[in-house]
C-alpha cells in the first residue's frame, strides 16, 4: 500500500485515466541514483534523486569495491552541471555508469525560436523512420517556465506546454522546412492542448511526435498539426496536441499592421 492510500487520500488521476497509485517498476532505474537540480532536490527528498554537487562527490569517493554505480541523468540540469558530470564519471572509470552513456544534446537557438539557452527545454530530434520523430525534455532549472514556479516533486504543465511548442517547431524547420531557404518566414500557433494522465516526475522524459495532418502551398509556407506523447518509465504522462503554419514573413507583416490598423481605428472613434 502506497502512503497515499494508508492516508486515505484520492490521486486525482486514479478514476480519470486508471493509473495505478504505486510507480512503476523498471530495474534500471530504480536502483540507480537519478542526478536533478539543486532547485528540484530542494523540493523533493527522495533518496534515489540527488544533486549535481551530490553526486560529484559520490562519484569522486566511488571505487570498484564498492561495487557498480549507476546513475541517470533526470531533469533540471544546465550544460556546464551535465558535462561536468560525465567528465567525472570519465575520470572515476567502468566502476560507475552513467545513463545516457553520452551527454544528451540539447537543440538549437536557430531550431527552437529561443534566444536564451536556458529556456530551450528539449534534445535535438531525430527522424524514427516511421513518420514519426523523438526528442527528450532536457529541462534547465533556470529556464523561464520554472525559475518562478516549482512546487513539489513533479514538473510544472506549463512546461510540459512549452516543450510540446518547442519540438512542434523544431521538427518542422529541421525536417519539413528547405535549409538556406529562400525567404523569412514566421511560425503562427492555430490549436494547442494539453492532457495530462499523471504528474510528471524530474525523470528521463521521452517525447514522441507524430504528424497527423500536412498542407502545403509552396516549401516554405505549410500548415502542419502534430501529437505528441511524454513518457517515463515506459507510461505516457501528458498528450499534447499543437497546429501551426509557416507563413512568408511579407504576409505576416502585412496581415499583423492590418490588425493593429482596424482596432486603433476602433479606438480612435469610441
Amino acid at each position: 500500500m502506497s502512503e497515499v492510500q494508508a492516508m486515505g487520500l484520492q490521486c486525482p488521476f486514479l478514476t480519470a485515466v486508471g493509473l495505478p497509485l504505486e510507480a512503476p517498476r523498471s530495474a534500471t532505474v530504480h536502483r540507480a541514483r537519478i542526478v536533478v537540480g539543486s532547485r528540484i532536490k530542494s523540493q523533493c527528498d527522495h533518496e534515489r534523486l540527488i544533486s549535481v554537487d551530490e553526486a560529484r562527490r559520490l562519484i569522486d569517493g566511488w571505487s570498484a569495491a564498492d561495487g557498480t554505480l549507476a546513475l541517470v541523468v533526470g531533469q533540471g540540469l544546465d550544460d556546464a552541471s551535465l558535462h561536468g558530470v560525465y567528465a567525472a564519471v570519465e575520470r572515476r572509470g567502468p566502476c560507475v555508469v552513467l545513463s545516457p552513456s553520452a551527454p544528451p544534446r540539447r537543440a538549437s537557438r536557430r531550431l527552437t525560436h529561443k534566444h536564451v539557452e536556458p529556456n530551450i527545454a528539449i534534445t535535438d530530434p531525430l527522424a524514427g523512420g516511421d513518420g514519426s520523430y523523438s526528442c527528450a525534455l532536457l529541462l534547465d532549472e533556470r529556464s523561464a517556465d520554472v525559475s518562478d514556479h516549482l512546487t513539489g516533486r513533479h514538473i510544472p504543465g506549463q512546461m510540459i506546454a512549452e516543450a510540446a511548442r518547442q519540438t512542434a517547431i523544431a521538427v518542422t524547420e529541421r525536417f519539413f522546412l528547405p535549409p538556406g531557404r529562400p525567404v523569412e518566414v514566421r511560425f503562427v500557433t492555430h490549436e494547442m492542448s494539453v492532457s495530462y494522465a499523471d504528474f510528471v516526475l524530474p525523470l528521463p522524459i521521452d517525447i514522441r511526435c507524430v504528424p497527423l495532418k500536412l498542407r502545403r502551398a509552396s516549401s516554405c509556407s505549410l500548415r502542419v498539426s502534430y501529437e505528441m506523447h511524454f513518457t517515463q518509465l515506459r507510461q505516457v504522462a501528458a498528450v499534447a496536441q499543437f497546429s501551426i503554419s509557416v507563413v512568408d514573413r511579407r504576409y505576416f507583416d502585412s496581415r499583423e499592421k492590418a490588425l493593429l490598423d482596424a482596432l486603433y481605428g476602433q479606438l480612435a472613434a469610441a
